[in-house]
């Protein structure tokens, strides 16, 4: 009877010893830069260019929110283009369109902030289109993002 009352004991100095090294790992900052930052919506753009890991994004103005796309092949490039002029910094092209200032020298593309006064269009959102660039040319394809209030 004796022995059966001890067995909780190392479950209880398991589970301490657990939440000792959480808290060690977390104060150190070890985990820093694994995952994605609260309100940066990553969304993954390849290996062609209409597969994407979030085929409708949806960012809130309200919660500072901004969009990371990113490139799943290292040695592509990727560009971003709008319709519309809805993130602070964009560059107007030749073909009319908007693109997230930097976007288009690297394999990754930051919204930036939302600009004042970009109204919400419930979905479909807002269009752009997704332009993977490599070796054979540029790839383009149509997403939509829904920007909230």
């Amino acid at each position: 009877m004796a022995s059966s009352s001890l067995r909780p004991a190392p479950i209880f100095l398991s589970l301490l010893a657990g939440i000792l090294i959480g808290i060690a790992v977390h104060a150190s900052g070890y985990l820093e830069g694994l995952f994605t930052p609260k309100g940066i919506r990553a969304i993954v753009v390849g290996p062609t260019p209409d597969k994407l890991n979030y085929p409708k994004v949806k960012i809130s103005k309200g919660a500072a929110e901004v969009a990371l796309w990113v490139a799943k092949t290292r040695t592509d490039t990727l560009r971003i283009e709008f319709e519309d002029d809805v993130f602070e910094g964009m560059v107007q092209q030749a073909n009319k369109r908007w693109v997230p200032a930097g976007c288009g020298t690297s394999r990754t593309c930051y919204s930036g902030n939302i600009k004042a006064g970009t109204p919400y269009i419930p979905d479909p959102g807002y269009k752009y289109w997704q332009v993977l660039i490599d070796a054979q040319g540029e790839h383009p394809a149509d997403g939509h993002i829904i920007i909230d209030k």
